[in-house]
């Protein structure tokens, strides 16, 4: 099974429901292979997306908070114009993804855990 990439949720080009339907792919197929006890490197995989997703959430609503929307626009218009596209959604898209990988992730830890299996 192909890893997904670390960047996926904001990768171009980017389409929230084409988005969407990659990573419950992806999350249904890392929970076959929990099930199959094929925990490693799937697990430690899905640990760094959703620790690098929530990262990049709290990082961009503190630059967006703190910024005000004028100096925002004058400093970084490639930034601003996407924030008007696109950030909307890729936040829209973590919130949505989180919760489905962090069920998973307890799967494959409940699994480890059981079956004493090393992680690598």
């Amino acid at each position: 099974m192909e890893k997904l990439s670390l960047t996926w949720y904001y990768d171009t080009p980017f389409d929230l429901e084409q988005k969407q339907y990659i990573i419950l792919d992806y999350i249904q197929k890392t929970e076959k292979k929990f099930i199959n006890r094929e925990v490693s490197p799937h697990l430690l995989h899905l640990e760094k997306m959703i620790f690098d997703m929530k990262n990049f959430k709290k990082t961009l609503n503190c630059f967006v908070n703190e910024v005000n929307r004028s100096d925002y626009e004058f400093l970084f218009p490639s930034i601003y114009k996407l924030k008007n596209v696109y950030i909307d959604e890729m936040v829209e898209l973590i919130d949505f993804s989180t919760p489905r990988m962090e069920l998973v992730i307890n799967l494959g830890k409940n699994i480890s855990a059981k079956y004493n299996l090393v992680l690598f």
